[in-house]
């Protein structure tokens, strides 16, 4: 998906249908969007490696439940 809006974008820029600035926002865009999500995953891995080494699991509802309970 990333590589067809990319490419995408480069394509409206070569045919002359979008200026040059348009296409580098896509590419900016599309950027920054994956850069956000490589760092929210690291996020989430931590944090899920911190609970299962304390001994917690998940719970749906967002609070975290001890094994003893």
């Amino acid at each position: 998906m990333l590589a067809g809006s990319v490419g995408g974008s480069l394509w409206l820029w070569r045919s002359g249908w979008v200026p040059a600035e348009a296409a580098a926002v896509i590419c900016t865009a599309l950027g920054g969007a994956l850069a956000l999500a490589g760092v929210l995953f690291w996020v989430a891995l931590v944090r899920a490696r911190r609970r299962a080494a304390r001994g917690e699991e998940h719970v749906p509802d967002g609070s975290p439940r001890s094994e003893t309970e």
